[in-house]
């Protein structure tokens, strides 16, 4: 059974999907090729994993002060424009697996960051706006 709860829209030859979730916007951006219904998997996803790391508190406080697990979903579900998984429960699974090693160097973390932030790909782009609150 289907349960994405997604809207889709068609803007200047790019499909968007997306989802509200309180004060949270999540979307799933492709070319006008993409499939649907792949995106909106995605899309789904991703909302599942990140409603599991933030243990059912989707909200933006909660959001920001997870930021680092959210990237590293991104980072689990696309790279290089290819989708690597779309089960949400899986993604999180990953996600909490992943550890820095406190004895790590800097040097050694700043690479994993790097590799967390440039996980968005150049043909499929999943955003996630997060506001500053107030």
């Amino acid at each position: 059974m289907w349960r994405c709860g997604a809207e889709i829209t068609l803007l200047e030859n790019n499909i968007i999907i997306y989802k509200f979730a309180q004060d949270l916007h999540f979307f799933v951006t492709g070319s006008d090729d993409e499939n649907e219904i792949v995106l909106a998997s995605v899309l789904q996803g991703f909302f599942d994993a990140v409603t599991l790391l933030l243990r059912n508190n989707v909200d933006k406080r909660e959001a920001l002060e997870n930021l680092d697990l959210i990237l590293l979903c991104l980072d689990e579900i696309v790279d290089g424009g290819m989708i690597l998984e779309t089960n949400g429960p899986l993604i999180a699974e990953k996600v909490t697996s992943h550890t820095i090693d406190a004895d790590s160097s800097l040097s050694e973390q700043r690479k994993y960051g790097a590799a967390v932030v440039g996980c968005v790909a150049p043909k499929l782009q999943i955003e996630g706006v997060f506001e500053c609150p107030t």
